[in-house]
This record gives structure tokens, C-alpha cells and sequence, in this order.
């Protein structure tokens, strides 16, 4: 029987056992990455089976939170620049884009995160990365975030290190709350 996770059901009926690997794409659990189609359920999935996800060079649209469920997990695009080859998540809600149920010794790299918003601070909300409580041994490295109210929140979190994160158009950057040893290189707000 299918489960959405491991198995998956195919056409025809037939079905189809997931042999996890050690690095996966959202587009193994039937991804688009066209920035039309909602791939968040496809990227959930795929964070149910491996913990090292590579996204592709493309937008990826996700219409409610990606759930990262446990600590260890990297989480990859191809690149954060500004350009064609870019991986970027884009959202037409106002959701925690990725929430991070236990951050600890995650890695979130070479992304584009868009919130709903516009560049020009227009009503919105949202949050590009969520840390709850207590957080440690978290990098993000080379993220871009626009267009949504918080850029990364992290409530409760220690040893949190944050290189070549840029937030433009966010109306919350960075906020931390009740945080230790969080170390900065390169951000801008």
C-alpha cells in the first residue's frame, strides 16, 4: 500500500519502493520545480527519507511550510546567486517557509527563498527560516531571503552561525530571542 513516503503509487497502480541513497532530490518524490506546481508535499517527502536533499537549478513552489523533522540534516541548492542556475524556493503564502522542528547540526546552503511580499514592503508575513526552541550547531550558508516579514527567526538557540545570508526586503531580518554564541559573517539586512 502506498504511503506517500516509501512507497509511492505510480500509473497504472503499480507501485514503487523508494530505496533511500545518501543524497536525494525533490524531484525523486515527483518535484516539478517549475514554480507553477505546489512541490511542497514532493520536498516533505523527501525529507522523510533522506537527510541530505540537493535541489535542482529551478523554483520550486510551495504553498505551506517545509517541515524539516530532526537534527542532522543538509539541505542544498545548486546556487543562491542572482542568476539562472539559482535553486529557489518560492512561497504565495504568508508561512514559515522552512521550519526546522530540531535544528540541531542542520545546514541550510545555496538558497533563494521569496516570500508572498514585494520590494516594496507591502503587507506581508511569513518567515524564511524558523528555529524553535532550542536550536544549536546551525549554519546557514550562502541563503538569500526577500519579500516576507521575518528572514530568520530563531527563539532559544546556541553555537548558530549564519555566513552570506542577505534579506532584502524583509521587515525582520534576523531576530533572535533568548540566544547564545550567534555568529554572523557577511549577512546583510
Amino acid at each position: 500500500t502506498a504511503n506517500g513516503m516509501d512507497i509511492l503509487e505510480c500509473s497504472g497502480g503499480l507501485l514503487a519502493h523508494v530505496i533511500p541513497q545518501s543524497v536525494m532530490s525533490p524531484e525523486m518524490f515527483g518535484a516539478y520545480g517549475d514554480g507553477t506546481h505546489d512541490d511542497v508535499a514532493s520536498i516533505n517527502r523527501a525529507l522523510q527519507v533522506c537527510k541530505h536533499i540537493v535541489f535542482g537549478a529551478k523554483t520550486y513552489l510551495i504553498t505551506t511550510q517545509i517541515n524539516v523533522p530532526a537534527s542532522g540534516y543538509i539541505i542544498e541548492g545548486a546556487s543562491a546567486s542572482m542568476q539562472s542556475d539559482a535553486s529557489i524556493i518560492r512561497s504565495n503564502n504568508d508561512i514559515n517557509m522552512f521550519y526546522f522542528t530540531n535544528a540541531n547540526g542542520c545546514q541550510l546552503k545555496n538558497l533563494q527563498i521569496y516570500g508572498n511580499g514585494s520590494d516594496d514592503f507591502g503587507n506581508v508575513g511569513g518567515c524564511g527560516i524558523r528555529l524553535p526552541n532550542n536550536s544549536y550547531y546551525f549554519i546557514a550558508d550562502n541563503v538569500t531571503i526577500r519579500n516576507i516579514e521575518y528572514g530568520v527567526h530563531v527563539t532559544s538557540g546556541w553555537n548558530v552561525t549564519l555566513n552570506n545570508v542577505l534579506c532584502y526586503y524583509v521587515n525582520k531580518s534576523f531576530y533572535f530571542s533568548n540566544c547564545t554564541d550567534i555568529f554572523m559573517k557577511h549577512c546583510i539586512a
